[in-house]
């Protein structure tokens, strides 16, 4: 398993290191929840997003365990409502759908869409 290294920016903008937490097969893109509470981790060498909490005092991961994405999930990205994640899967050439269930920054799996190969980029535009 590999790691996810927790960071706190300092007042002069210095980060200082505070641990890491395990995450899954080569953690590649990290999302901070708007709301500050969650952040979801794309494993790009296998094939689920970690999710964690944040403790909004210390900054501190907690892991809540990992949800099912297509294969090598490369990009994520939430909606204007925050509501709902996007994986941008670059191995299965689909984007895997999810709700925030925003009592727990659980992940919950609303499908999958059909995108192009190589997807490696998703941006969600509201109208």
């Amino acid at each position: 398993m590999a790691s996810v290294s927790m960071l706190s920016v300092n007042a002069d903008g210095t980060l200082t290191a505070n641990g890491t937490i395990s995450a899954g097969a080569s953690p590649f893109y990290a999302l901070a929840h708007p709301s500050g509470r969650f952040l979801y981790v794309a494993n790009f060498g296998g094939t689920t997003i970690s999710m964690y909490t944040v403790d909004q005092s210390t900054g501190a991961l907690t892991s809540i365990g990992s949800v099912a994405a297509g294969t090598s999930p490369y990009y994520l990205a939430t909606d204007s409502s925050k509501r709902f994640v996007y994986a941008a899967n670059d191995g299965s050439a689909n984007v895997s759908m999810y709700r925030v269930d925003m009592n727990t920054g659980e992940l919950l799996s609303i499908g999958t869409v059909a995108a192009g190969t190589l997807s490696r980029s998703i941006t969600i535009v509201s109208f």
